[in-house]
């Protein structure tokens, strides 16, 4: 389980799903740390991380995820992301083409059309359908930004009149809604009112076994059993391959990402399942 969590939480950060990273440490062409894994999901325990405050963003929490998982192909060698590449990008990400290649990320001035950007530069659209890598500028506190060249320090974000804010996060027990940023550890736990809007108190993120009204009150790795806006359910861990899941709640819900739900017609069981036929395109690749 130790391994499908630390994936789940990698695919949101990478952009890739659950059963291609398991195929890719499966066939080697990544590196599972199980130590390193065990210590996050401990942090991410203790830290009451929410979904997305802390691991979505550039935290030390999130980045310790991303060290759980190494790339192992050099430049040249056929990859399926970009993760599994050592020093570039997977090809296959911006094209059809499966398996691709993992090929030298550009350069400042080059395109970025097939290939991601150096570090510390950003892919730019200079003209109608063409892409070029630039070196992204941080701005401080009341300079202007526009999130492309011109982005913000860490700790600030660009407002909607482009100018670099300190990213303020709000405390225990004051009043939140769906648009409201609570101090990590804390998400808005709240009703809904006719309109649809969240009306709550930043409180800390649920546990396993505790009560819940929506997914963002629940842990990473758990799923809340809610049935609409206004039902209370239980956070509970989300399932993986083989173990008994919710047939009521969307596929994605009960299970771990891209695994589905299945109900078996003779035993009247469902279980989590995924799709052998993409698995082994993947693992073959």
């Amino acid at each position: 389980m130790c391994i499908e969590k630390s994936s789940y939480i990698f695919q949101h950060r990478g952009g890739w799903d659950t059963e291609e990273i398991l195929a890719s440490v499966a066939t080697g062409r990544t590196t599972f740390d199980a130590a390193k894994a065990a210590a996050c999901l401990e942090a991410e325990a203790l830290a009451g991380a929410p979904d997305p405050c802390l691991l979505w963003e550039e935290s030390d929490l999130a980045r310790c995820f991303d060290e759980v998982f190494a790339s192992t192909l050099a430049v040249g060698a056929a990859c399926m992301a970009s993760t599994e590449c050592i020093d570039g990008t997977c090809n296959s990400w911006k094209g059809s083409v499966c398996p691709g290649t993992c090929a030298a990320n550009a350069a400042e001035g080059e395109s970025c059309m097939s290939v991601e950007c150096q570090e510390g530069l950003t892919c730019v659209n200079v003209s109608s359908n063409t892409f070029m890598c630039h070196v992204v500028d941080y701005a401080a506190v009341g300079v202007t930004c526009d999130d492309l060249v011109k982005k913000c320090a860490k700790g600030l974000e660009c407002s909607s009149s482009h100018v670099c804010e300190a990213i303020v996060f709000q405390e225990r027990d004051t009043v939140c809604d769906q648009w409201s940023r609570c101090k990590p550890g804390l998400t808005c736990i709240g009703e809904y009112d006719d309109d649809l809007n969240l009306v709550g108190t930043c409180l800390p993120i649920r546990k396993e076994g505790e009560i819940c009204m929506g997914q963002h009150e629940c842990l990473v790795g758990l799923y809340c059993t809610t049935t609409s806006l206004d039902d209370i359910g239980t956070c509970v861990a989300l399932k993986s391959v083989g173990e008994v899941c919710d047939q009521d709640k969307s596929k994605a819900m009960s299970c771990l990402n891209r695994l589905q739900c299945v109900k078996d017609d003779v035993t009247g069981k469902s279980t989590c399942h995924v799709d052998e036929v993409a698995l082994g395109e993947i693992a073959a690749g």
